[in-house]
């Protein structure tokens, strides 16, 4: 995980300056769900987006963020 926190901080962190700790939050927020896991190629997926990597995956699941549902990604 030490490796997410280095690109976390590299690709985010680094770049903008937060006025207060709930900026910081929401803008992390927004990173790791739109930009990093919806749109980013990841090399442990085959270099497509990990959103990608999941519809082929699992073509026939609705979505992720149903209640009880759980799916690990590695």
């Amino acid at each position: 995980m030490a490796w997410f926190h280095s690109v976390l901080k590299r690709e985010l962190v680094y770049l903008e300056k937060f006025t207060t700790r709930e900026q910081a939050k929401k803008r992390m927020f927004k990173y790791i769900e739109v930009w990093y896991n919806r749109e980013r190629i990841q090399s442990s997926t085959a270099y497509i987006s990990l959103m990608e990597y999941k519809r082929k995956i699992f073509p026939n699941a609705e979505s992720s963020s149903r209640v009880g549902e759980q799916h690990i990604f590695i």
